[in-house]
């Protein structure tokens, strides 16, 4: 062996050493990629006891909190009733523009009762009620009041528009909240009142002796206006047991006793009659 005397020995060594090291780390492979790590047994472990995200629950399982629903149908007993048409003897150029019926008992082909209003009697522990992001409307259109009934929660205004460009006078008949009789000429296109008591309210004009509308105000979110097959939907109930009450404005009130179960859907059927 040549010796080189003016080579740094200790340093040669220590290059060769490092060399030695980089090749057992895994520098590039024959295709000219880093090799990879390959996991051992307590990381494999570790990875697998990652939690997966929780199940997503549909709304009506998140948001039950154990309440029930009540859905129904309001019938009539009897022979369907033949409406006849009004005389309209008042501002004929405007009022009597469209033909017009009584809306006071409409019932459809399947007996169902429109515009009954189905409300439980007292609820504990229930929903609050909340007030509408907008004042509900009541219109004067070709002389008759649209909606014939509105349902409001206590507390909340409501807007009465005449979009007919004539004279109205809205009357209202009420105890526990103010009454009011009010002209509504032309230009007064909006007049807003709010009804702070629970209360069926009747509402008339006074210049058009056909025109009658109902607000009907509850201090509680649970009650609904029957649709034109009679139906009704109560949601989000605290299970128990309730005086159910119907009103309708020809056919009066009727209690019915019903019972909510927990995360369950009851159903009631309740027949009204003209007395006598």
């Amino acid at each position: 062996m040549k010796y080189y005397p003016h080579l740094d020995w200790a340093r040669v060594i220590l290059l060769l050493h490092a060399i030695l090291l980089c090749s057992a780390c895994g520098g590039p492979n024959n295709n000219g990629q880093t090799a990879q790590h390959a996991p051992t047994r307590q990381e494999t472990s570790e990875q697998q006891a990652i939690p997966s995200p929780p199940e997503q629950l549909t709304p009506t399982q998140a948001d039950s909190d154990g309440r029930g629903t009540l859905v129904g149908r309001v019938v009539f007993d009897g022979d369907i009733p033949q409406a006849q048409a009004l005389t309209v003897s008042k501002d004929v150029e405007v009022c009597g523009r469209t033909e017009k019926f009584p809306e006071a008992l409409l019932v459809g082909p399947d007996k169902g009762i429109k515009n009954a209003v189905v409300f439980l009697q007292t609820v504990a522990g229930g929903k609050s009620p909340s007030l509408p992001t907008s004042n509900p409307v009541i219109d004067q259109l070709d002389c008759i009041y649209t909606p014939h009934v509105l349902l409001v929660p206590a507390g909340a205004t409501v807007d009465i528009k005449n979009s007919d460009g004539i004279l109205h006078n809205i009357h209202t008949y009420s105890e526990k909240n103010p009454a009011f009789n009010t002209a509504q000429p032309k230009f007064k296109t909006v007049i807003s009142k709010t009804f702070t008591q629970p209360e069926i309210i009747r509402v008339t004009c006074d210049v058009h002796d056909w025109m009658t509308a109902w607000v009907v105000v509850q201090n509680h979110p649970y009650y609904a206006l029957t649709d034109t097959t009679g139906a009704f939907r109560l949601s989000d109930v605290p299970p128990g047991e309730y005086e159910l009450k119907v009103w309708h404005e020809e056919l009066g009130e009727h209690p019915r006793s019903v019972s909510i179960t927990a995360d369950q859907e009851s159903s009631v059927e309740i027949t009204l009659a003209r007395a006598g």
